[in-house]
């Protein structure tokens, strides 16, 4: 977030993260598993 100390960060914006984000790393983890899709080629 642009502070320098990992401390201050988590102090001003840990109220946002309230609960567990162990879904949302779960969603994160299974989007990364995926293979990358194929290029489109470019016409012209």
């Amino acid at each position: 977030m642009g502070h320098a100390n990992i401390n201050t960060t988590d102090s001003i914006y840990s109220h946002l993260f309230n609960g567990s984000a162990t879904a949302d790393m779960d969603r994160l983890d299974n989007l990364a598993a995926r293979p990358a899709a194929a290029a489109i080629p470019r016409v012209g």
